[in-house]
């Protein structure tokens, strides 16, 4: 809860932020890959799959964390003016 108020999040977008990174991260797990590959019957080298995922995991990933960080953000600054209001007051 600390990080989280040091980092101006909820706790919510805090575990939705550490959800995307794991799942970016699950699609260059060289054993998810060759799993995969061994399923389907797919004979193409890891490193040709590797380079493929290559560009659209970092833009899905990206992607998820402006929508993140727009879907925060109304949230953030009606805490702020709350706590404006109450030093005020």
């Amino acid at each position: 809860m600390r990080l989280c108020a040091l980092a101006g999040l909820t706790s919510n977008a805090l575990i939705a932020l550490q959800l995307c990174g794991a799942s970016s991260g699950n699609a260059f797990c060289l054993s998810n890959i060759i799993a995969a590959t061994a399923v389907i019957g797919l004979h193409i080298p890891e490193g040709i799959i590797v380079k493929r995922v290559l560009k659209p995991v970092p833009l899905g990933f990206a992607h998820s964390n402006v929508m993140n960080f727009a879907a925060e953000t109304p949230h953030m600054i009606t805490l702020r003016i709350i706590k404006r209001y109450i030093k005020i007051h």
